[in-house]
C-alpha cells in the first residue's frame, strides 16, 4: 500500500500544477458556454410601422431567460405587425435528449391582444406565451409543464 501511495505522489509531482489549473479553467469555461443557447446566424430587424400598437411594438428585440433556472433560452422578435410576429426561438443544449449544441428555429406567430389590449398572447411549438401588461416580461409554458420568465435584454431601436 505504501508503494502505491508513493507512486501516486510521484505521478502527481510529474504533472505540472498549471496543467491541472488550466484544464479546470477551460473545463469550467466550456461548461458555461455549453449552457448558452446558440446565437442565430443573422437577425434582420424591421422597424414597426406607426399603426402597430405600442404594446406590440415593444416585442421587437431580444428576450432571455432560463427554463427551470437551468436551460438558457431566448426569443428574438425581428418584425411585428398588429396581429403577427416573425421571431427566432433559441434554446441551450439538452444532453439528455442527445442535443449537445443547442438550437434555434424561426417562427411566425399570431398575436392576440387581451380585451383591454394590455397583454399579448401567442403560441408556437407547444409553448403558450404572454407578454405582461406592463411590457416587461414574457412568460411561457411548455406543454403545460415547464415554464420560463424572460426579460428584454436588447432593443435594436433604442440604446438598451
Amino acid at each position: 500500500m505504501k508503494r502505491f501511495i508513493i507512486l501516486i505522489i510521484i505521478l502527481l509531482a510529474l504533472v505540472p500544477c498549471s496543467f491541472a489549473v488550466d484544464n479546470f479553467k477551460n473545463s469550467s469555461k466550456a461548461e458555461s458556454e455549453k449552457q448558452k443557447a446558440p446565437p442565430p446566424d443573422n437577425v434582420a430587424y424591421v422597424k414597426p410601422t406607426d399603426d402597430v400598437p405600442k404594446n406590440i411594438q415593444n416585442l421587437i428585440g431580444k428576450w432571455e431567460g432560463d427554463w427551470g433556472g437551468k436551460l438558457n433560452s431566448y426569443m428574438i422578435f425581428e418584425e411585428v405587425t398588429a396581429d403577427s410576429a416573425r421571431m427566432i426561438f433559441g434554446i441551450g443544449p439538452q444532453p439528455t435528449i442527445g442535443d449537445t449544441k443547442g438550437q434555434y428555429t424561426r417562427y411566425t406567430v399570431t398575436l392576440v391582444s387581451s380585451d383591454n389590449r394590455s397583454g399579448i398572447y401567442f403560441e408556437f411549438a407547444k409553448k403558450k406565451c404572454s407578454l405582461s401588461a406592463d411590457g416587461r416580461t414574457i412568460n411561457a409554458v411548455y406543454n403545460g409543464q415547464t415554464s420560463i420568465s424572460m426579460n428584454k435584454t436588447e432593443n435594436p431601436f433604442t440604446n438598451n
